[in-house]
């Protein structure tokens, strides 16, 4: 690693501690400064991954990756629910009210679901923040191929 790259990393996080010290110092009782139930503001940051089993194919898990900003947050994971053929999980996602510029630092913590064995066939998997949906993907289970 280059010392212009730690010298980076070190400042990023310097940012972000004046950043949460701000949010502890102001008076929490004021709406401004507090978290609300918030949408991810660019979905292109939120990611769905299939990961199929190589030696049982029907066997899927879901990651989902969340990029956020440094006054963003998911305070929930929710757990994986599903209706016929489609799979969601529902996340708590919370973003900080403050009049003060925050640093733009990209988070991106992820969650992997476990989907279990599946028949198959075509099936979706849909994220949703605070009840508003995210994103989603398709994917399709193939029946394994004969030895």
């Amino acid at each position: 690693m280059t010392k212009k790259r730690k010298l980076l990393i070190c400042l990023g996080g310097v940012l972000v501690l004046v950043g949460v010290l701000l949010a502890v110092l102001v008076d929490s009782r004021d709406p401004m400064y507090q978290w609300h139930p918030a949408t991810p503001l660019v979905a292109d940051f939120a990611k769905i991954e299939i990961q199929q089993s190589s030696r049982i194919p029907s066997l899927c898990d879901a990651k989902v990756t969340i990029g956020h900003g440094a006054i963003e947050r998911v305070t929930e994971w929710g757990s994986v629910n599903r209706v016929e053929n489609v799979f969601y999980v529902d996340i708590v996602f919370e973003r900080f009210a403050s009049p003060h510029p925050f640093p733009l630092i990209l988070y991106m913590p992820s969650r992997t679901y476990r989907l279990g064995s599946l028949e198959p066939g075509e099936y979706v998997f849909r994220l949703l923040a605070n009840g508003v949906t995210v994103k989603e993907k398709a994917f399709e289970v193939v029946e394994p191929p004969e030895d």
